[in-house]
């Protein structure tokens, strides 16, 4: 249980608020954060146990147990840790952020566009804080990792505009870059939470025509992406962060180089969403993997 604190904060929750929403969550911060599918797997069953308990104490009712029960197990198959999404896909989902021109869709294409940008991880971007975001050059100063390791994810033209749009909503006050809102639209003084995030993406997907939509889905669209606009290994790596050179040559190997829902890069390396300084070389992946 110490291993999910980051995803589950209060210890009363175990008792009192346990539901499928806040498993789901837990399971794909977990795997989001490195933990292997099996460990995921096992931290699932023993949560599930607590459910009974509590069920058989009547602290929750036998269909909120029943819809634990049915919340999936994480994949441990490799080559199903994750999804790239179509081109279609990808259209069908901005074009739903972008119709709601409310406070909540500002601030949800901002979220999709940086998750996108820099295949960042839900946490990551609940983490991200007013002072990360840098205008000229557009880009977001990440954290990652129990170290809290930085990286700069720079942006591109697209991710960078519906960033400042929702920075101008949000005003110029110290504090977490994304917030959330109450029910009449404002915005509260509190940090968006990665469940929170997760809860939102995979509602505006369902609304997109896309059931189970994830985090990890647009992070590996992303890698995949970055890849065919040709961005090299190492590029790829020092944008998402944490990445190893096996999970990028499985996220890669879905296409070659060349057409994809974010066109061909320039050069300069830059997409409607990403923008980076190409590494030195393009090192062989099959060397890294032997490493």
């Amino acid at each position: 249980m110490v291993q999910i604190g980051s995803y589950w904060p209060e210890p009363t929750l175990l008792r009192h608020e346990l539901d499928p929403d806040r498993l789901i969550g837990i399971r794909d911060g977990l795997l989001e954060g490195g933990v292997a599918p099996g460990t995921v797997n096992v931290t699932l069953a023993a949560i599930r146990g607590v459910a009974r308990t509590a069920r058989d104490l009547g602290i929750i009712g036998y269909a909120r147990c029943g819809e634990m029960e049915r919340v999936p197990n994480a994949s441990t198959d490799p080559d199903t840790l994750g999804r790239a999404l179509s081109r279609r896909e990808m259209s069908a989902l901005f074009a739903t952020y972008a119709r709601d021109r409310s406070t909540a869709g500002v601030r949800d294409l901002a979220i999709l566009s940086a998750m996108y940008a820099g295949g960042m991880r839900a946490n990551e971007l609940a983490a991200l804080e007013l002072d990360d975001w840098t205008c000229e050059p557009p880009g977001l100063r990440v954290r990652a990792g129990r170290d809290y390791a930085l990286r700069t994810v720079l942006l591109g033209p697209k991710a960078a505009d519906a960033v400042a749009g929702w920075v101008a909503i949000r005003g110029g006050g110290p504090g977490p870059l994304f917030l959330p809102l109450i029910k009449s639209g404002s915005i509260a003084g509190r940090r968006l939470t990665g469940s929170g995030v997760r809860v939102m993406l995979r509602e505006r997907a369902e609304d997109a025509g896309l059931k189970g939509l994830t985090a990890h889905d647009m992070r590996h669209t992303a890698i995949r992406d970055l890849w065919r606009a040709g961005a090299n290994v190492l590029t790829v790596m020092r944008v998402v962060g944490g990445a190893s050179p096996r999970a990028l040559e499985r996220y890669c190997r879905s296409g070659s180089r060349g057409a994809s829902g974010i066109g061909r890069a320039k050069q300069r390396g830059r997409t409607g969403y990403h923008r980076w300084e190409p590494a030195e070389r393009d090192p062989d992946i099959l060397a890294l993997l032997r490493r």
